[in-house]
């Protein structure tokens, strides 16, 4: 969460940073305290990563999260001898050979083959697939989030967003000035046609006119800056719940510009805390942070028990009592939130979840 001057108690613009994640793998940050000349920085980054990921300084803050920008394609290739078709021209295949050491073992060599499109990554029953990565000729990620770090004002912060070197995460932005941003950051193709689900497929590899040769500049990719809501959040979601009411809509960008995750509880609940009050406090950040209750056992739960009202077999009316006391917090003793999360996968929507309007009861 991104909160402004106008949203705050206090008058001071405040950001949260929740990365909840696993305990393992490259998932594993650590506590970071940087003090040098003109460098002040406290944050955190992951194991091994060699700038903060998550920053506060003096002047600035930001944060990330998972977005699902698409920088990968499959081209399915049609092939004619030794070589593959485009545009009905026969190509030859750009080879190159690799070593691959194996411990207590011989070495081991591959042959790589590659295409206009990038390296063949598939090659079975007479299936050959490439794969085009956006992104690959960028490789000034680490300085991109340095420099990040050390801006001193929104203006040469967002000079380093439009570098477009780092191809992932969403972007959650505060500073002491008072402005707010979220930003949907990455390396997106800019692709001829087609929407997510294309794209998501295997495309025709044997055209040009499926081949795309750039990426979408900062200019074109979903962002909201100071918003009159006073906030931006993101829990994973796609860009158009970054506040509310929504200030993007999808049809202002191209189809295939979010194909990830629908609309989330949790990106609910998000909206709800910081929809629920006028202003919000430091307190008021630590304890919606901290918050356990279930938007989703808030939607449903009251036509669930109704609909159960005049069921006599003793075991659903004793479900029916512990869920009618339940408080809806997901807190480590509760009765009721194990229960709940027993029933609530077997319970089906009738029409899909609006990210325009989250808070409509489908």
């Amino acid at each position: 969460w991104a909160i402004a001057p106008a949203k705050s108690a206090s008058g001071k613009p405040m950001i949260l940073m929740n990365p909840h994640l696993p305990w393992q793998d490259w998932y594993t940050y650590y506590e970071v305290h940087l003090n040098a000349p003109g460098i002040h920085l406290y944050g955190a980054s992951q194991v091994g990563f060699p700038v903060l990921r998550f920053v506060f300084s003096d002047y600035l803050a930001f944060t990330q999260t998972v977005n699902s920008i698409d920088a990968n394609d499959l081209y399915r290739l049609k092939l004619q001898g030794d070589c593959y078709l485009y545009d009905g021209k026969c190509l030859a295949f750009e080879t190159r050979t690799q070593t691959i050491k194996v411990r207590g073992q011989a070495d081991q060599s591959l042959t790589v083959r590659a295409t206009l499109h990038g390296p063949v990554v598939y090659d079975q029953g007479g299936t050959v697939v490439a794969q085009k990565t956006a992104g690959l000729d960028r490789p000034f990620g680490l300085e991109q989030y340095w420099r990040m770090a050390t801006a001193h004002d929104f203006q040469s912060y967002q000079a380093q967003l439009k570098r477009l070197q780092v191809p992932t995460f969403n972007i959650t932005y505060a500073d002491r000035a008072g402005h707010i941003m979220y930003f949907f950051n990455g390396t997106m193709p800019k692709r001829p046609s087609g929407d997510s689900a294309y794209w998501r497929g295997v495309v025709d590899g044997s055209t040009s006119s499926t081949l795309w040769t750039a990426i979408h500049p900062y200019e074109d990719l979903p962002k909201v800056i100071d918003p009159p809501t006073g906030f931006v959040q993101n829990t994973n979601d796609a860009p158009w719940t970054s506040t509310y009411p929504t200030q993007l809509r999808p049809a202002d960008f191209p189809p295939y510009t979010h194909g990830g995750r629908p609309e989330m509880w949790r990106t609910t609940r998000s909206l709800r805390m910081l929809t629920e009050s006028p202003k919000l406090s430091f307190d008021n950040l630590v304890e919606r942070k901290h918050s356990t209750r279930l938007e989703f056992a808030d939607r449903v739960l009251d036509e669930l028990l109704a609909a159960i009202a005049s069921d006599q077999r003793p075991l659903v009316r004793e479900a029916a009592a512990v869920l009618k006391d339940w408080d809806r917090q997901t807190e480590a003793g509760s009765r009721g939130a194990l229960l709940f999360e027993l029933i609530a996968p077997k319970l089906q929507f009738t029409t899909p979840l609006d990210p325009s309007k989250p808070f409509d009861t489908p």
